[in-house]
């Protein structure tokens, strides 16, 4: 019960956060960055999955259906990601390198757990919609401090 409890408060800080970003028209590494031709903004955050905490300096990464890398950002200091990606991005994951040891390598994401040290383990993303910012749901880590999360779910 009281992971479920982290878990909701988690979105509901994350859904505030994205909000707040929005209203004031971006920030967080990259803002205002120019879209590619046909191509939108996504924009999410990366945080701790026990204590919320947001992580800044994570690399992550988008691709297309085929595995091939589209763009890429780091969070800011708030955890908060803003990338320019083309319309076919379809996939989202992390470099585990960028983590610095102190997380687990295992993700959550929309109730799926995926791995950013497997190669082509990456989160689907939310439909893309041209010109629009797509506000991608949280991706949360656990810290090395306690027990690892569970085996990858969501790789396919």
């Amino acid at each position: 019960m009281k992971r479920l409890s982290l878990r909701f408060l988690s979105f509901l800080i994350s859904a505030l956060m994205l909000g707040l970003l929005a209203a004031c028209g971006g920030g967080g590494a990259g803002g205002g960055i120019t879209p590619p031709p046909g191509g939108t903004r996504i924009q999410g955050l990366v945080q701790g999955y026990s204590d919320l905490a947001p992580i800044a300096g994570v690399v992550v990464q988008v691709y297309d259906a085929y595995g091939n890398v589209l763009a890429q950002g780091t969070t800011a200091a708030n955890g908060i990601y803003d990338i320019a990606v083309p319309v076919t991005a379809s996939r989202v994951t992390v470099t585990s390198a960028s983590l610095a040891g102190l997380y687990y390598s295992n993700f959550y994401y929309l109730g799926e757990v995926y791995a950013a040290n497997i190669a082509g383990c990456s989160a689907p993303l939310p439909t893309i919609n041209p010109l629009e910012t797509t506000y991608i749901p949280t991706l949360a880590f656990e810290t090395r401090i306690g027990p690892p999360p569970p085996p990858p779910t969501g790789c396919r």
